[in-house]
């Protein structure tokens, strides 16, 4: 409830950049004489009036929980097959209530050459347990980027037709959201409704790759940076950068509040959506060109690459980042409000799971 409440106010106050990144992206038809966001704001407001600035509000509302639902099963679902299989690799026991060890200064034995099966891996003795650390501290941190490709290719199929819908309305091609579903399905049927997937999913994998790696990369920065100060000889914490930044007895949690820790998310949140955002603008320039194309009838629309040709030819390099100061301005405390749930509801996950662990033993 409180997540769920906290993205309808962030969504509410951040409305008006969203609408503006749309207006200022899309072509010069939609786009006119604006060239920044006061000038768009201004203008919107100027001609059509304060409420145009919330055009697709309650589009973007209706879709954001079960899409971000979806997007974070399959997220966590493909994270842990990724966490597990490289565990098994490496031979480190790979358990669910492993976030809840961690949070909860929670010990963790690493079972390197304990765990490792048949043995088959410890070839002359190549195959040591310092060396299964290595390795799996350089796989882990692939695991946010390839489980965020599951999370995104699957989430996609309910995320673009609401997205095609609400830019469409933004840049004034419609005056509502009924009479732009009406339009479409009766233009274009509902293939209209997906037009633009692959630049969709194209710019939101790196995006929530970016967005995830450096966010747990910062949290893991800030356990060892906790624990390094807490340790009267940080040398006996070594063992810590070596397993991807849990040691066997972390103590980071300890040196937080409550208060303290939601302030240091929020701050790794915004961090991590404001290093997505920039990365990923010119893809969202394409995405939104690709969505807001008004083809003649008879006439198809243009795809992601004919599409980049098109703007590269008629703009250059410049049209790819327009609009990323709203972008931003939307993003980052987005990322910072919705990371923060996710660590929330995480952490009450698996602090359930380890509770009925416990009582089932």
């Amino acid at each position: 409830m409180a997540g769920a409440s906290a993205s309808l106010l962030s969504k509410t106050i951040l409305q008006p950049f969203d609408t503006t990144r749309t207006i200022l992206q899309a072509s010069k038809k939609v786009r006119g004489n604006y060239n920044n966001l006061w000038e768009c704001a201004t203008g919107i407001v100027r001609t059509k009036g304060f409420p145009a600035l919330y055009a697709g509000l309650m589009v973007s509302i209706a879709v954001s929980a079960p899409s971000s639902a979806i997007f974070l099963t399959a997220y966590e679902q493909a994270k842990r097959a990724v966490e597990t299989t490289i565990n098994t690799l490496t031979g480190f026991r790979s358990f669910e209530t492993r976030e809840h060890s961690r949070e909860h200064t929670v010990g963790r034995e690493s079972l390197a050459g304990r765990d490792v099966g048949s043995g088959k891996w410890d070839v002359d003795g190549w195959w040591t347990e310092e060396k299964r650390a290595q390795v799996r501290s350089l796989l882990l941190p692939a695991a946010p980027a390839l489980a965020a490709v599951a999370g995104n290719v699957v989430s996609s199929i309910v995320r673009v037709p609401p997205e095609v819908v609400k830019q469409r309305v933004q840049a004034g091609q419609f005056r509502g959201f009924l009479a732009a579903v009406t339009s479409m399905w009766r233009a274009e049927g509902l293939l209209g409704f997906y037009t633009g997937y692959s630049t969709m999913v194209a710019r939101d994998i790196p995006y929530a790759a970016i967005q995830f790696t450096t966010f747990e990369t910062l949290k893991r920065r800030r356990e060892r940076v906790l624990a390094a100060r807490a340790l009267p000889n940080p040398a006996s914490f070594a063992g810590l950068a070596g397993s991807g930044g849990h040691g066997s007895k972390s103590v980071a949690a300890r040196q937080l509040s409550h208060g303290e820790l939601l302030l240091s998310n929020m701050w790794i949140g915004a961090m991590a959506g404001a290093m997505a955002t920039i990365f990923t603008s010119p893809l969202d320039v394409l995405k939104t060109r690709v969505m807001t194309q008004e083809a003649s009838p008879g006439q198809a629309y243009l795809g992601t690459r004919q599409m980049l040709a098109k703007v590269w030819a008629e703009e250059g390099i410049v049209a790819f980042g327009r609009g990323m100061a709203p972008r931003l301005l939307y993003k980052v405390p987005s990322s910072a409000v919705f990371l923060v749930c996710y660590e929330a509801m995480r952490r009450i996950m698996y602090t359930t799971r380890y509770a009925t662990a416990r009582r089932d033993e």
